[in-house]
């Protein structure tokens, strides 16, 4: 891997139609928005290009912490995009494997890894934040299909009170929570509070995900969160940073490890159930669900809540 020094960065090589980052190198840490419209869920192509920014982001040796964030009114991330439900088998493994390996290439990072959940973070939005380490929460609005990942060398949640829920819900479309995103849940929340809430596919608002320990702080305003993950970015450096790698890196080998043995197993199970009919009618209905609401939002005089 070719080590980059910020002397030489050509930050514009970072951006593309589906992110933006922000290098803040006096600081040591770069702030990554998303923005597939409308609703940061994620396609193929969207998690390619996460793992693929995320891994160049980590060759910048001044570079210590990365803040996820989003540029999408209303969602931190809508989770997985419906339309990958319409893929056969083989594409289908495609496309799974590539969302492990987003998620396991952050989860993995020397680098320090903060959310700003500036609103809805459903499924695999909440997956994300899961594989993030810190999540401070703006509750807004994203989607019902998405997971939460978070927490990394460190990873925290930050998160904005308002109309946005945080949760793994898989279950509401017929399909079982994958074992590691449940596996991470239940550090996070426990064992009892994750049979409840996993087996219903409930999500929540920002103050009673903080109450469970699914987000570790909550605000009220979008540039208040981002200015305290900034600062927790800061007190992060203060601290040397081989042995945080190295501790952080011992903390998480026994999931590391589990997530990797489990692999062949966890796509089997995936590939048979998103192939089922009874799976595939229940997306088919909820597509049509969010068409629905969509034309109904474009019509005058009838504003609908997305």
């Amino acid at each position: 891997m070719t080590k980059t020094d910020s002397v030489e960065l050509d930050t514009q090589a970072f951006n593309n139609e589906l992110m933006t980052v922000e290098f803040v190198n006096e600081e040591k840490f770069a702030i990554v928005y998303i923005h597939r419209a409308p609703a940061n869920a994620f396609s193929y192509e969207l998690l390619k290009a996460v793992t693929k920014v995320f891994k160049r982001i980590e060759e910048v040796t001044s570079i210590r912490t990365v803040i996820f964030a989003s540029k999408i009114e209303r969602f931190f991330s809508a989770g997985v995009d419906l339309e990958e439900f319409n893929r056969v088998e083989e594409s289908w493994l495609e496309y799974w494997k590539a969302l492990r390996t987003m998620f396991i290439t952050i989860y993995e990072s020397r680098l320090n890894t903060i959310s700003a959940i500036n609103g809805f973070a459903i499924g695999l939005g909440c997956a994300l934040a899961l594989g993030i380490g810190f999540e401070n929460t703006a509750i807004f609005y994203v989607s019902t299909i998405s997971l939460t990942f978070s927490r990394i060398a460190s990873q925290d949640r930050y998160m904005l009170k308002g109309r946005g829920t945080i949760g793994i819900n898989p279950v509401n479309i017929g399909i079982p929570v994958p074992i590691w995103i449940m596996q991470r849940y239940i550090e996070l929340v426990g064992q009892r509070v994750s049979e409840k809430l996993l087996t219903l596919g409930v999500s929540l608002k920002a103050t009673e995900a903080k109450d469970i320990g699914l987000v570790d702080e909550i605000f009220d305003d979008e540039n208040e969160m981002l200015e305290a993950c900034k600062a927790l970015a800061r007190a992060k450096h203060q601290i040397y940073e081989i042995a945080q790698v190295e501790t952080t890196r011992l903390l998480r080998e026994t999931f590391v490890k589990t997530f990797y043995s489990q692999e062949e197993e966890d796509m089997k199970r995936m590939a048979y159930f998103v192939q089922l009919p009874e799976i595939n009618q229940i997306v088919r209905e909820k597509q049509k669900e969010i068409q629905s609401k969509k034309a109904t939002k474009s019509t005058p005089g009838n504003p609908v809540d997305s």
